[in-house]
């Protein structure tokens, strides 16, 4: 009686297996694909960052040896004149 409800099974066509194949090895070389170019944006992706780091690094070692020990003479404004105040300012009257 069971076998009596199943349908009647028929052979694959061999134009179905050619598409069955076609769209295995096409679904093989879009995920090869896929992966060449996740792994090479990674790879930039580090070598981006490995590129920053090593920027901001010399800024701050650069920016570290440009200072000074002293910090530089302010101006102020005496009586009119502009003086530096590591100057010797003049005597009030």
């Amino acid at each position: 009686m069971l076998n009596d409800l199943q349908p009647e099974s028929r052979p694959m066509s061999a134009n179905r297996k050619l598409w069955l194949g076609f769209g295995g090895a096409l679904l093989l070389v879009l995920a090869y694909v896929g992966w060449v170019f996740y792994s090479r944006w990674h790879e930039n992706s580090q070598i981006n960052q490995e590129v920053k780091t090593e920027q901001e690094q010399k800024e701050q070692k650069q920016a570290a040896d440009t200072r000074t020990p002293f910090p530089p003479a302010r101006k102020h404004c005496i009586r009119g004149r502009v003086e530096r105040e590591n100057t010797r300012c003049p005597e009030p009257d």
